[in-house]
């Protein structure tokens, strides 16, 4: 079986991390680099701060039993990394070398199956048969996707992403109840079950923007504007900036459509700014044209 240190130093070194900057704060680059060599077993404490500090899930440290199930670790994060940051091409590619890997287990099964699905919801398939092949990856590991089972039921972080683009496939499909739901339910896990909030934080932050739109949409601007708020705040505590602008933008938004005009300029323009800075000039565009049709020009 690999040693721990063996998997903290591929999961460091696929971040692009120092032996610095992973051992600071909770113990010397001597004692790191001899845990990663194999030569001082960590103590639980320390174990479960470089677990937290790599992001590394705890189930994922009992799977992986060889080098093969490390190469197919990283193949994983790779593919969540990809998706994030709605890289489909690149993540469509990972998951067919995945795939090639002979005798792979149900989980990496799964992650080709998804894969194949989320690329289906985003490309404009049909959206009824890009909902089927979603429930069919989402049910290969999570045992009832309705959204009062939820908080009953017990999920990794990836299986929590699974749920997220779920509800995206069921708006998408027409089902807009459904998918604001499964999303709500979902937020309800994610603040009462999940104990590692910096670890989930890019997809309750997702969640929260996705969810923030579509309540706006229906013409909710207060829970917009409650939803976005609970969003920005966590940014800000967990030092992130994905969905951050996202978030802002549908705030000003919902303050526009309830003729906030003063408050909804502001929002604007730290949207546009923070959009600005990210280099995405579309979005720029678009902040800056829903802010003219609402008479806020800046």
């Amino acid at each position: 079986m690999l040693r721990f240190g063996t998997i903290v130093k591929s999961a460091r070194e696929l971040q692009g991390r120092t032996l610095e900057d992973v051992a600071d704060g909770i113990m010397s680059v001597s004692n790191l680099s001899r845990i990663e060599n194999g030569s001082q077993p960590p103590s639980w404490a320390k174990r479960e701060a470089l677990i937290q500090k790599l992001q590394l899930s705890p189930e994922v440290l009992y799977l992986v039993t060889d080098e093969k199930e490390l190469k197919l670790f990283r193949l994983k994060h790779e593919i969540n990394q990809a998706l994030i940051h709605e890289r489909y091409r690149d993540a469509e590619i990972l998951a067919a070398k995945i795939e090639k890997t002979p005798g792979i287990e149900r989980l990496f099964q799964q992650i080709v199956q998804y894969v194949r699905a989320i690329i289906m919801v985003q490309s404009g398939h049909n959206p009824t048969v890009a909902l089927e092949a979603m429930r069919n990856a989402v049910m290969l590991s999570v045992k009832d996707c309705a959204p009062d089972k939820l908080l009953y039921q017990a999920f990794t972080f990836d299986e929590l992403g699974m749920l997220r683009n779920l509800a995206v496939a069921y708006y998408n499909a027409g089902n807009h109840d459904m998918g604001i739901d499964l999303l709500k339910s979902l937020k309800d896990y994610i603040e009462r079950r999940v104990v590692d909030s910096e670890g989930v934080s890019t997809i309750y932050v997702i969640t929260l923007f996705i969810l923030s739109k579509w309540v706006g949409l229906q013409g909710e601007f207060e829970m917009t504007i409650k939803l976005c708020d609970i969003g920005i705040q966590h940014c800000i505590e967990y030092n992130t900036l994905f969905s951050l602008a996202g978030l802002i933008y549908n705030k000003a938004f919902a303050l526009s459509k309830m003729a906030r005009f003063e408050e909804a300029l502001e929002q604007f323009q730290d949207a546009y700014h923070l959009y600005r800075a990210q280099g995405n000039m579309e979005y720029c565009r678009i902040v800056k044209q829903d802010a003219t049709m609402f008479g806020l020009d800046f």
